[in-house]
């Protein structure tokens, strides 16, 4: 009987990466996008400064989520790109990516539950991490495999 396959693979690790990756992009623009219509809006209720100033807040906090959606989905990539044995980046790198990933979407996920505006908190412990940390143990293993080579 032939052995099993490795849980931890390249190719599921590839393209759980590169998914987040599009995903964390795509909502990036929609969060620059939104922040636009928000800014509009507050130059709209110019005389009236309690909707002026609850829009100006909506944009500013939607220019920051775009920003940070930006960083993760570009870590994400950046991480995908040492995946493979040989590749320039390297699989240390390529860790140091997916973890800092990580930790930007663990900062985002306190400070939402904190300050009480996690609306759907659940996505990112059930959908994100697990992925980020299937990536990051597999880069792991591998890049231990390769120094002991």
């Amino acid at each position: 009987m032939a052995p099993a396959p490795p849980f931890f693979r390249p190719r599921p690790a590839s393209v759980l990466l590169l998914i987040l990756g599009i995903v964390y992009f795509v909502f990036a623009a929609v969060n620059l996008w939104l922040a636009g219509v928000s800014s509009a809006r507050a130059t709209e209720y110019r005389g009236q400064s309690q909707y002026q100033q609850q829009f100006e807040r909506t944009s500013t906090r939607l220019y920051w989520a775009g920003f940070w959606n930006t960083l993760v989905g570009g870590l994400c990539v950046c991480g995908r790109a040492g995946l493979k044995p040989g590749a320039p980046v390297g699989f240390a790198a390529s860790a140091l990516f997916i973890a800092a990933a990580m930790c930007i979407t663990a900062r985002t996920w306190v400070a939402a539950l904190l300050h009480g505006e996690a609306h759907m908190a659940w996505i990112e412990p059930l959908l994100v991490w697990p992925c980020l940390i299937y990536a990051l143990i597999y880069v792991n293993r591998e890049r231990r495999r390769d120094r002991a080579a």
